[in-house]
């Protein structure tokens, strides 16, 4: 009986030498998956930043590809104005050759 006793005290601490390495395991993987999840979390905040600045920058666009239209389209009209202009110098110029002796 004796022996019996002592042979299932010996089984337990086996199991329990068993389960406490098996509990160190886990609690390193779970260290792991935490550390893993927190890296996810990161990623996700980088990659949330990343869209709000490319939405930004898209907008950013936008309003410089307005800015280049209006400054094409005025450009167009100074360059007409400044044909017109030119035009009438050389009316002007050959007007007052003809005038002056």
């Amino acid at each position: 009986m004796l022996e019996a006793k002592i042979d299932s005290f010996t089984k337990l601490k086996k199991i329990e030498a068993s389960l406490a390495e098996r509990y160190d395991k886990l609690l390193l993987e779970n260290e792991e998956l935490h550390s893993v999840s927190m890296n996810g979390i990161e990623i996700a905040n980088v990659i949330q930043k990343i869209a709000r600045e490319r939405e930004q920058l898209s907008a950013d666009l936008a309003d410089r590809s307005l800015t280049v239209k209006k400054l094409v389209e005025e450009n167009r009209l100074l360059q007409q104005q400044l044909g017109e202009i030119k035009y009438e110098n050389d009316k002007l110029i050959s007007l007052t050759k003809n005038i002056t002796p």
